[in-house]
């Protein structure tokens, strides 16, 4: 009982799973109900906590905690092409990740802060385009894969590139990485090309 007593009272109810929870576990679990709170209200951190209680094991207990206290994907910087479909939704982040075998659904919080979005080139084959906020070029390609994180074939990226010139995203250097470059004359000598900049966003084959 005394492990039930660190656990809000919307919460109270997980008395099967306590057993299996420590009190640090169980002040982690309240203090995620708090920040939830914080983040959304009381009546959506309840709603939250009665999806969580009907969790049996720890581990999906904890995945769904961290899914529903990370907020949606902030609205993306452009409405998208004609083969680049912005993913707007946590929901549609998690279905990208099963199909792309890949890591997508774990960058929900970057897009989430703003700090970076992700669009699906439906062409074939399919890739899964990230593009952040450059301090210089506003928008920049960060990366491209296709499924299984595998490079883009070099004869799309080009098409990719095109769609993305009409976003006015930048592809290239960073910003960052020009003003490195240009720091010292040493720097500006082992800087690598544009070209081999851009090969790397695509990935290496």
């Amino acid at each position: 009982m005394q492990h039930l007593a660190a656990l809000p009272p919307s919460l109270g109810e997980v008395a099967g799973l306590a057993a299996k929870l420590d009190p640090r576990q169980l002040a982690l679990l309240a203090e995620a109900y708090e920040a939830l709170t914080f983040q959304s209200g009381r009546a959506q951190a309840d709603a939250a906590a009665a999806r969580w209680r009907r969790h049996s094991q720890p581990k999906a207990l904890f995945e769904a905690v961290k899914a529903d206290l990370c907020p949606e994907p902030a609205a993306p910087p452009h409405d998208g092409g004609p083969r680049l479909r912005p993913l707007t939704t946590k929901a549609q982040f998690a279905e990208a990740a099963r199909r792309y075998r890949n890591c997508l659904a774990d960058q929900t919080p970057y897009a989430a802060s703003g700090w970076c979005a992700y669009y699906e080139w439906t062409g074939e084959p399919g890739a899964m385009v990230e593009i952040t906020r450059d301090h210089i070029f506003g928008w920049r390609l960060e990366q491209a894969r296709i499924a299984g994180n595998r490079a883009v074939p070099e004869a799309l990226r080009e098409e990719i590139i095109s769609e993305l010139a009409l976003m006015g995203v930048h592809v290239g250097r960073s910003g960052w990485e020009l003003e490195r470059a240009l720091s010292s004359i040493e720097g500006a000598r082992r800087a690598p090309t544009v070209e081999e900049t851009v090969a790397e966003v695509f990935g290496v084959e």
